[in-house]
């Protein structure tokens, strides 16, 4: 691996690579994936050709985010091919983050020995439920014990830095979704992102429940209530919600979605993905064969671009900063934008005093931060639609 010298790089900047490949597609799924391997020459082809055509000097790359799909279900070869277009075309922090997600099946010691020489540092595990017949009913491949496995063979290599994903509101019981709290908590991991399970029309786990095979209790209600349990247990660990729905140990807080959360520029390559440079946000072909042939024939595969403007910039920037649990630096905002943030954005000093969100000052910054208070994230959607 070759890591590039920085010399006085004045901005920060992520990478988001999508792999579009699955062995197979989980019944809750809309992401896009494709489970024929066949088109993975070509693909990666056109990938690393992406890569190098849109080579920038001028930024520091301080994370890369190998998504999916699977990444870790695809050939050595192609994997060697992406990191190699990265390290030898981009200016890559020594301390960037590198993070690969995985699913449990498809962590093998090759795998873990070429992640680990091309400088990842973190990986991200779907485990989603510690329970076999839960993940067996929405389509997962892997059990609890591979995934037992995974966590090993990536600790003895000494990548120690780990999520695993969990998903709140499967078809399975609420102690079942406690039980699988109980194992991960006691598991060499340092990040948890708990997320509740989406019913999408049309997919695969909406047909099943219509037709009666699958049950899920889609109750608000319910599911608030154990996103609590997952927040007291997760807390008594050493777990600390830093964003809606991510957890983490002291300092190991995922430096790319922080990246999506603050409003930082981001390339985005790969069939689907999205990137966000210059004020500019872009939005590649999503059909594998499409984004191959714009790539070969017109050297891009963008499909959508747009230049976002001061107003709606402002509205990201606050809707997304309130997601985390530091909230918005009113310093920052004013650095950004020229304005002051209560003058923009008038009700949140009435949602300040209506003890929805609450004005602090941080500790070590001395900065002010407006954040929603600790107990009202549950009505987070409403906050912000009383904001913007």
């Amino acid at each position: 691996m070759a890591t590039k010298t920085l010399k006085n790089f004045q901005r920060n900047t992520a990478i988001y690579v999508h792999f579009p490949f699955c062995k197979q597609r989980c019944k809750y799924c809309t992401f896009l994936s494709c489970c024929n391997y066949n088109l993975a020459d070509s693909y990666f082809d056109a990938l690393c050709k992406e890569l190098v055509q849109n080579a920038r000097k001028d930024v520091v790359i301080t994370s890369i985010f190998f998504g999916g799909g699977t990444p870790s279900s695809v050939d050595a070869k192609h994997l060697q091919m992406v990191f190699d277009a990265i390290y030898n075309n981009y200016s890559v922090a020594p301390n960037c983050e590198v993070t690969v997600e995985c699913n449990p099946e498809s962590v093998t010691q090759q795998k873990v020995d070429l992640f680990v020489k091309n400088g990842v540092n973190r990986v991200s595990i779907g485990l989603q439920s510690a329970n076999d017949n839960t993940l067996k009913a929405i389509g997962r491949l892997h059990n609890y014990q591979q995934f037992l496995d995974a966590v090993n063979l990536f600790v003895n290599a000494g990548l120690t830095n780990i999520n695993a994903d969990l998903i709140i509101g499967l078809p399975e019981s609420a102690t079942d979704f406690e039980n699988t709290l109980n194992k991960v908590v006691n598991l060499p991991l340092t990040h948890l992102s708990v997320y509740a399970l989406e019913v999408y029309p049309n997919s695969q786990l909406d047909q099943e429940i219509k037709q009666g095979k699958l049950a899920v209790n889609q109750d608000a209600d319910y599911l608030a209530n154990l996103y609590d349990v997952a927040l007291e247990k997760l807390s008594k660990h050493g777990y600390n919600r830093y964003e809606v729905s991510n957890f983490a140990k002291q300092g190991k807080e995922c430096r790319h979605n922080l990246a999506y959360w603050r409003c930082q520029s981001y390339f985005g390559f790969g069939a689907s993905a999205h990137g966000y440079m210059d004020g500019i946000r872009t939005e590649n072909a999503s059909d594998i064969s499409q984004y191959v042939n714009l790539i070969n024939t017109q050297g891009s595969a963008v499909v959508d671009s747009n230049l976002i403007d001061v107003a709606e910039q402002m509205d990201e920037y606050v809707m997304l900063g309130l997601r985390l649990q530091r909230g918005i630096s009113v310093t920052e905002f004013y650095n950004r934008f020229n304005c002051n943030l209560e003058d923009v954005y008038p009700n949140v000093g009435k949602l300040i005093y209506l003890k929805m969100l609450q004005k602090r000052e941080d500790y070590f910054t001395k900065e002010d931060y407006i954040s929603v208070r600790p107990d009202k994230f549950y009505v987070l959607n409403e906050i912000l639609t009383e904001i913007l």
